[in-house]
C-alpha cells in the first residue's frame, strides 16, 4: 500500500506530486458469483472491483457492493491536500492510507422575525458527497417536520419558497438525522464543510431537543468554508454564497436558501478555492455562552477606542462598553467574550473607511442582525423544551 510520505518542504510536496498517486484497498466480501469487475456508480467513485489481482478485473466508477477488493486510484495530489491527507494519517496513527471524502452541508430552520421563548428547528437538510479529487459522487436531502411552528411562517415561505403541504408530508428530526447519519457512514473518513459555524449548532440544538445523542456532532470535524473564503480574499465582513461565487466568477445555480442548492453552490466555491484553504483550521462544534451581538459590542469597542486613538483594554471595554448591556454573571461567558477582545486585538488596526464602504458595512451588518434577531434566547428555549 502506498502512503503519503512525511516530507511536506516545497520542493519534496513538487516531488511527491510527480511520483505518487495514493490508494488504498478496502476488503470487502466478495459474492460467490462474481469474478472479475463490477462498474457502476455507488459512493467513493473513481475505482472498481478488483477480482484479487493487481491487474484484473477493474471495471467502471465504484460500487457499494461485491468484489475482494476496491481500489480508489486518485490523481497527484495538490499541496493542500496533501498537508490535509498527512495530518489526518497522524490523527490515525498512520495505520491507514488517507482517502477523504468532503461532506458540503447547509440546513435551513424557521428562523423568524418575531419573538418567542420556542427554539427554532431544522426544516431542511441537504449535503453533496466530494471524492479526495473534488469530484461529486452522492448527494443527500430531506424536509423535516418541526415540532413547533410546523406552519410556516411567511418570512420563512417568502425566503425558502417551501410549499407547506411539503412541510406537512415530512418526516420528523429523528428519522431524518438517522438517514443522514446512515448516508454520511457511507464514507469511511469525511470532514463536514460549512458555510459559517450554524449548520452545526442547529444539528446540535435540534439533537439535544429530542433528547438524542450528540456525541457524533461533537467530535465531528468541520472546516469553516466563509471563514477560509475570507481568509483567501483578506475580507473582514462576511459574504452571502452568491456574493463569494459573483467575487470567483462561478454563475450560480437552483435556489437560494434551499439546502440541497446552498450546498450543491458551496461545492463549487469550496472547488474553486481549494488549493487557498488552510485545512489546519477545521474544527469541533463547542457550546458558546455568548451570542453575535455580544461578541460584535467588543469588536466595535476596540475599533471605536482605536479611533479615539486609546490604546484598548480589556478593564475598559467592560465598564465603558459592556456593563449594563451585557450580562456578565457567568464566568464561562466572561471568558468567552475576553478571549473575543484577545483575537480582535490580534488583528492590525484598518484605516478608517470612506463614506461608501462605511455604508456597505453598516448595511451587512444589518443584514446580519436579521439572522440573529433571536439567538439571544435559542439556547435558553432549549434547554427549557429539554427540562
Amino acid at each position: 500500500m502506498l502512503s503519503v510520505v512525511p516530507l511536506l518542504q516545497p520542493a519534496a510536496i513538487s516531488a511527491i506530486q510527480e511520483q505518487y498517486r495514493i490508494w488504498n484497498a478496502i476488503p470487502l466480501a466478495k459474492p460467490a458469483s462474481r469474478s472479475g469487475g463490477h462498474g457502476g456508480g455507488g459512493y467513493g467513485g473513481g475505482g472498481g472491483w478488483d477480482s484479487g489481482s493487481d491487474n484484473g478485473g477493474d471495471s467502471g466508477g465504484g460500487g457499494d457492493g461485491g468484489g475482494g477488493r476496491r481500489r480508489l486510484v486518485l490523481l497527484p495530489v495538490s499541496p493542500s491536500r496533501l498537508h490535509f491527507c498527512y495530518n489526518r494519517k497522524r490523527e490515525l496513527n498512520d495505520t491507514e492510507a488517507c482517502i477523504v471524502d468532503y461532506i458540503v452541508l447547509d440546513i435551513e430552520f424557521n428562523g423568524r422575525k418575531f419573538a418567542s421563548d420556542l427554539p427554532m428547528e431544522l426544516i431542511e437538510i441537504g449535503a453533496v458527497r466530494l471524492d479526495s479529487s473534488l469530484r461529486k459522487t452522492d448527494e443527500f436531502t430531506s424536509l423535516i417536520k418541526p415540532v413547533y411552528f410546523s406552519k410556516l411562517n411567511s418570512f420563512i415561505r417568502k425566503k425558502t419558497g417551501i410549499p407547506q403541504a411539503e412541510i406537512d408530508r415530512a418526516p420528523r428530526f429523528p428519522k431524518v438525522i438517522a438517514d443522514f447519519c446512515a448516508w454520511l457512514d457511507r464514507s469511511g473518513e469525511y470532514l463536514l464543510v460549512t458555510w459559517g459555524g450554524e449548520d452545526i449548532k442547529r444539528i446540535v440544538l435540534d439533537t439535544r431537543m429530542h433528547k438524542l445523542d450528540d456525541s457524533r456532532w461533537l467530535a465531528a470535524k468541520y472546516f469553516d468554508l466563509l471563514k477560509g473564503f475570507l481568509r483567501y480574499r483578506n475580507l473582514t465582513n462576511d459574504v452571502s454564497v452568491e456574493k463569494a461565487m459573483a467575487d470567483l466568477g462561478i454563475t450560480p445555480a437552483g435556489s437560494a436558501h434551499r439546502a440541497l442548492d446552498d450546498a450543491r453552490m458551496t461545492a463549487e466555491i469550496f472547488r474553486a478555492v481549494f488549493d487557498h484553504l488552510d485545512f489546519d483550521q477545521a474544527q469541533q462544534y463547542k457550546d458558546t455562552y455568548t451570542n453575535a451581538k455580544e461578541r460584535r459590542l467588543v469588536k466595535q469597542a476596540v475599533r471605536s477606542m482605536r479611533l479615539q486613538k486609546t490604546e484598548p483594554q480589556w478593564e475598559k471595554i467592560v465598564e465603558q462598553y459592556l456593563q449594563n448591556k451585557v450580562a456578565l454573571d457567568d464566568p464561562r461567558k466572561l471568558a468567552e467574550l475576553q478571549a473575543c477582545f484577545e483575537e480582535e486585538m490580534a488583528k492590525k488596526p484598518h484605516p478608517k473607511p470612506s463614506k461608501t464602504q462605511a455604508a456597505a458595512d453598516k448595511k451587512n451588518e444589518e443584514a446580519g442582525k436579521s439572522h440573529e434577531a433571536t439567538d439571544n434566547k435559542t439556547q435558553a428555549a432549549t434547554d427549557k423544551t429539554n427540562s
